[in-house]
């Protein structure tokens, strides 16, 4: 969303819920202070809030980019969690990346990101 658009998109939330003309400084403390409802101001705040939320682009996906080495046991993500529940891995036991055709992710270790569109585990022993 470019400026111009956030900057439509919060003058017409002012008008709707809030009876407000225009957002720009008119310099007049008449026509730049209002007294609004507690209410009202909750409701364009909710307004500008989704509106912001539902503009923000997708975020990029997961890059798998660095090839697994032979050494790595590499699991399904459904038998990687299996494991996790039952107590035969956890953090102190090595590290694990996220991978996908045959390529991990070093920049997202198992134990703090989401699997996301991975469909295996490269799991490193301590």
């Amino acid at each position: 969303m470019s400026d111009q658009e956030r900057d439509s998109k919060l003058e017409e939330i002012a008008k709707g819920c809030l009876g407000i003309s225009t957002l720009n400084t008119r310099n007049s403390d008449r026509l730049d202070f209002h007294e609004i409802a507690v209410w009202n101001l909750k409701q364009a705040l909710q307004l500008a809030y989704t509106a912001g939320r539902d503009s923000k682009p997708a975020k990029p996906g997961r890059t798998y980019d660095h090839d697994i080495p032979p050494y790595a046991h590499i699991m399904t993500v459904k038998d990687w969690k299996e494991a996790v529940a039952n107590g035969s891995f956890n953090d102190d036991d090595g590290t694990g990346y996220w991978a996908k055709d045959g390529k991990e992710c070093q920049k997202a270790e198992v134990f703090c990101t989401p699997a996301q569109d991975a469909t295996h585990v490269a799991w490193y022993n301590k």
